[in-house]
């Protein structure tokens, strides 16, 4: 389910229902047949907002999504209602200014060095904190930590949750049930 990290007061979702959102946070791979699993979820669940890390950029190309420049990260609205205020559009993630909240979606790649992973983590730490606003960050950051169930804490990890620290945020991945599976290999990563 969702991968999230939730800024201060966000859980406002969940005291007023007229400001809620069901939103489906997953990865896709790029895979064609991907993206039909994740349409039948989302009607199957009545999901608002689908947000996918690695989608076919044919797909997304050709149907109605959002994505950031790179076409790591997009965006689909099911529920026609959400009100979109504005939209900021960057390498790796996603602004979206919605009538209660700003959304930011991201993907950040394995196989990208420390450093870009620092910088890019650091440009989307420094939107949300600049913005102001109550915020969330749902995406596929490629850290590991035991703050969010991993059985081992690596760089990328480290740094994130320093980073989500010092902007006075939380990490709501609980650790419960793994965040990928593929044959008997599993991993909580956020």
């Amino acid at each position: 389910m969702p991968r999230t990290v939730e800024g201060n007061a966000t859980n406002r979702f969940k005291r007023n229902p007229r400001k809620s959102l069901r939103i489906l946070q997953t990865n896709l791979g790029r895979e064609t047949a991907a993206h039909d699993i994740a349409f039948a979820t989302v009607a199957e669940y009545n999901i608002d907002l689908l947000i996918v890390g690695e989608p076919n950029k044919t797909i997304i190309k050709t149907q109605k999504w959002i994505s950031d420049k790179r076409g790591d990260v997009a965006v689909y609205f099911r529920n026609r209602e959400v009100t979109v205020k504005d939209i900021k559009y960057y390498d790796g993630f996603l602004g979206l200014h919605l009538e209660f909240c700003t959304l930011y979606c991201c993907y950040i790649s394995p196989n990208i060095p420390i450093n870009e992973f620092q910088d890019l983590v650091d440009k989307i730490i420094s939107e949300i904190v600049t913005s102001r606003r109550e915020c969330v960050l749902l995406g596929d950051i490629n850290a590991k930590s035991v703050e969010w169930g991993s059985p081992f804490t690596d760089s990328r990890g480290t740094y994130f949750s320093e980073c989500l620290a010092a902007a006075n945020m939380v990490v709501h991945n609980t650790g419960d049930n793994p965040t990928f599976v593929r044959g008997s290999t599993e991993s909580y990563i956020t």
